[in-house]
């Protein structure tokens, strides 16, 4: 009887992440091109205003298979969610604005991350809104 349940709470699991993924208005990534012969690291934050710093965000060259982007490349890891991005500007960012932070990988190696943040050593900070989002096809370019 156990196993019956368990089989059918993964069964239920995997429809509802299946059809999530077709939904038209449920976008779980979002595809950053890196038009440059330089690496980069990118993340994001959702606490706009607060621009001055990277707030609550860890130093993106500590986890490079989610952050790094490679020269001339495109990523869709670096800005991915388990669940509808759609629903992250509803629910967890009430300004309507996600911050991107694109920094140079070189920097980010031998640069500590105090110094980065108190210096504020970014190459580029995108604010963009849902709206924006959709008018990109949910797709940055980079520069």
């Amino acid at each position: 009887m156990k196993m019956n349940w368990i089989i059918l709470i993964v069964t239920f699991l995997f429809l509802n992440h299946a059809c999530g993924d077709k939904e038209e208005n449920c976008h779980k990534t979002i595809t950053f091109k890196n038009e440059t012969t330089d690496t980069l690291y990118v993340t994001s934050s959702y606490e706009f205003p607060d621009t001055t710093t990277f707030a609550g965000i860890p130093n993106p060259a500590l986890n490079p298979n989610f952050t790094k982007v490679l020269p001339n490349e495109s990523n869709t890891q670096v800005l991915w969610g388990r669940d509808c991005i759609e629903l992250a500007f509803k629910d967890l960012i009430p300004s309507d604005t996600m911050m991107i932070y694109v920094f140079d990988a070189q920097v980010l190696e031998t640069t500590p991350w105090e110094t980065v943040k108190d210096n504020h050593l970014l190459l580029k900070r995108y604010d963009l809104s849902l709206d924006d989002l959709q008018k990109m096809n949910w797709t940055i370019t980079y520069p």
